[in-house]
């Protein structure tokens, strides 16, 4: 079996952090909503119900880590179905609506430092939070294909996952949660457009880190790879110049586990970009270029500051990193001024590194559904606009009254009709 290795700029690109999933309780629409609805507007209750569960029970095992693939299914089962819903209740404003209780959406944040549940009566909250919760569960499914440093990453397999959630958060922050009219300024970050929106850009900073790691075990050119590097800094830097649109507070109520990264990464990526486009100088034998782009990685890169805990992940990784900058660097120096008698060029005279970005988000839209009316089958609005009930149907002789009573007000009435054509 061939063994893999992975550089150790390799293992800092492919470093990601995984998201706790939001967790949810269970809703019954069925017993929710009352009324003599028709039987596609019950069935489709019915099946939000089931579908729903399925998905609360994908994020509930105990004991154990929740597996991303089944909390992916469960959603892609229940967001047709919710949108669904949302669509027919919208056409159905005007109709005088049954709730026998509350029509309550509780879910639990992953994204607060300290979580607490969430309720609320909106539809769009709940659609908006199991999009997050799949976004986040393509992440991490993305870290799953990443690897590690004992199994070869599935680099475009991984990439492809985060191009995924980066296209459904920039949905839900552009598109959907704008349509929430009137939302309680207390809003989980799920649902904060601003958390969403930095979400959004941040995968595809982690998106545009595995392509520099494939570029990097490709031996492709390492002009492009500092490019490469350019690019997915930016990308951090913007990620976390939209994430402090948020009020202070809001900010400060984050978990530190994931954004602490925002604020380092741009500075590590910044390092490693200098790094290899020193070496691309220097192997074009422009020495002290070369050798200056080294120098400015190296400052880079013993400039960061660790002190947060959750970023011991990302601490000795780089350090190795910063160890291989410093041999380098070392190396060009002594060769610039014992072989080539060359003077280092300044700083400020150095070209800056261009951007390219290639991580490109995978747009994502819920489908328009056809909505069911969830008005009642017995009610009919009269000239003055009130609400009244239809007459009540008696059950022709011969139709158990029980089982007549519970069907469909259309179906009753073509019992009616069959009856009368017997006896006519």
């Amino acid at each position: 079996m061939a063994t893999f290795t992975m550089s150790p700029c390799e293992k800092v690109l492919l470093t990601f952090s995984e998201f706790e999933i939001s967790t949810t309780q269970a809703v019954d629409f069925d017993k929710t909503i009352g009324g003599a609805l028709a039987y596609d507007a019950r069935q489709l209750l019915i099946m939000a119900t089931t579908q729903r569960q399925v998905l609360v029970d994908g994020l509930t095992y105990e004991g154990s880590r929740v597996d991303p693939r089944n909390v992916i299914k469960g959603v892609d089962a229940y967001e047709s179905t919710i949108w669904r819903i949302t669509h027919s209740m919208e056409a159905s404003a005007e109709a005088n609506i049954i709730l026998h209780q509350p029509l309550i959406f509780s879910w639990t944040s992953a994204l607060s430092a300290k979580p607490k549940p969430s309720e609320n009566q909106v539809l769009v909250f709940e659609v908006a939070c199991i999009l997050v919760v799949k976004a986040l569960a393509h992440h991490n499914l993305a870290k799953d294909l990443a690897g590690s440093e004992l199994h070869e990453p599935k680099y475009a397999e991984a990439a492809k996952e985060l191009k995924i959630a980066a296209g459904i958060l920039d949905y839900v922050g552009k598109f959907l949660l704008p349509k929430w009219i009137s939302p309680p300024s207390n809003k989980p970050p799920e649902v904060q457009i601003p958390v969403v929106n930095c979400l959004s850009i941040m995968f595809l900073g982690m998106a545009q880190r595995i392509t520099i790691a494939k570029a990097i075990s490709t031996n492709a050119p390492k002009s492009l790879i500092a490019k490469l590097f350019i690019g997915a800094a930016h990308l951090y830097e913007r990620a976390l110049s939209t994430l402090k649109q948020l009020d202070q507070s809001d900010f400060e109520a984050l978990t530190p586990s994931i954004f602490a990264e925002l604020k380092i990464l741009p500075s590590i990526l910044k390092g490693l970009a200098n790094k290899y486009y020193g070496m691309h100088f220097f192997a074009n034998e422009k020495y002290a270029d070369g050798t200056a782009y080294l120098s400015l990685a190296r400052t880079m890169l013993h400039s960061i500051d660790y002190t947060a805990t959750t970023l011991q992940t990302f601490k000795p990784k780089v350090q190795v990193e910063t160890i291989e900058v410093e041999k380098l660097f070392n190396q060009y120096n002594d060769d610039l001024n014992t072989v080539y008698f060359e003077a280092m060029t300044m700083s400020d005279q150095l070209l800056p590194i261009q951007e390219q970005i290639m991580a490109k988000l995978i747009p994502f839209e819920l489908q328009t559904q056809s909505s069911v009316s969830f008005a009642e089958k017995n009610s009919s609005t009269n000239s003055n606009s009130s609400t009244s009930k239809a007459t009540t149907l008696t059950a022709p002789p011969g139709t158990d009254p029980d089982v007549f009573r519970n069907l469909p007000r259309e179906v009753q009435e073509d019992v009616i009709a069959q009856y009368q054509g017997t006896v006519l």
